[in-house]
């Protein structure tokens, strides 16, 4: 089984207190492997939140659950951790806010987007003293029902197309303190429409007033609006790029077309990284495994290189 590195990197708009909020425009730009330690320890005096170490497991998941989100189905291995070091580089950045909308996006398909948005719900939901919700806003490519086991049943298309409430969309999950609002269904040549509607907007308002964090997954941002829509009402945003598949010109391209929206891009995750067989990071990663889906926050110094041959 592979493993997967990431880096969150400065980039647009940055969290409050931000040094960077002054730095010129030409800098404001995406710089994989930044050290972003400064913005750590910016956050070491706020206020931690409450994370309950005596959490009992998920033992009885729906059949058919998806193995592949670790966050419960293996939530002592290796990949469950790199997405708790994950939640906790993001309430460190944002020095343990709340009520924050945070939208997940990627330059292409099948980087890992829609596993890292349910993973890390999953992760922020073990805190007790804070609600999370993700929301499926790809409503060309519904996943939720299938890797959650829903079943059919209201989503946020329903209610967007006035069929129902905001309330019948969401679904309760496998822990107390996460909920889900899938698609409810393909919503494929009205999508772009419905998520730039004032109908969109008031419900992630009312989200954001209900839930301490707020996960939207969007598709791929090239070619398709529905991303930079989305993001230009969250806090921030966090682009998927998978390693040694996605070229560099392309993550680019996806982050000019963020900021066109005026997205708040925090950084990037990086997927399907490995360690190498003397137990570092491997520099020159030649491929990578299908399966491999667990993401972690790198801040080393060490991994810039690796970023620039590889990102």
């Amino acid at each position: 089984m592979g493993y997967v590195f990431d880096a969150l990197n400065k980039s647009g708009k940055q969290p409050p207190d931000s040094e960077a909020n002054n730095a010129p425009e030409q800098t404001q730009k995406l710089r994989l492997g930044e050290h972003l330690a400064a913005a750590t320890a910016s956050a070491t005096e706020a206020e931690a939140p409450v994370i309950d170490a005596d959490i009992p497991p998920v033992t009885t998941l729906p059949e058919g659950f998806d193995e592949r989100l670790v966050a419960v189905t293996d939530a002592s291995s290796i990949m469950g951790e790199e997405y708790r070091s994950i939640r906790t580089r993001l309430l460190a950045r944002w020095q343990h806010r709340r009520h924050m909308i945070h939208t997940i996006t990627s330059a292409t398909p099948k980087e890992g987007k829609t596993l890292t948005s349910l993973n890390l719900g999953l992760c922020l939901s073990e805190m007790p003293d804070r609600r999370t919700i993700v929301v499926e806003c790809d409503l060309r490519i519904p996943m939720f029902q299938k890797m959650l086991k829903l079943g059919e049943g209201t989503g946020i298309v329903h209610v967007l197309q006035g069929k129902a409430d905001l309330d019948e969309a969401i679904n309760n999950s496998v822990r107390p303190n996460l909920s889900v609002i899938s698609a409810g269904q393909v919503a494929a040549g009205d999508a772009t429409q419905m998520l730039s509607s004032p109908e969109f907007t008031s419900i992630l308002t009312n989200l954001r007033e209900r839930y301490d964090h707020v996960i939207v997954d969007t598709p791929p941002v090239l070619d398709l609006a529905d991303a930079g829509i989305v993001g230009g009402q969250s806090d921030e945003v966090i682009v998927i790029v998978r390693m040694n598949r996605t070229p560099r010109y392309l993550v680019d391209e996806a982050i000019r077309t963020l900021n066109s929206y005026d997205a708040p891009v925090s950084g990037c995750v990086l997927t399907d990284r490995q360690l190498s067989s003397h137990g570092g990071y491997s520099y020159w990663y030649r491929g990578y495994y299908r399966n491999s889906y667990a993401s972690r926050y790198v801040y080393s110094q060490s991994s810039r290189h690796a970023h620039r041959r590889s990102a």
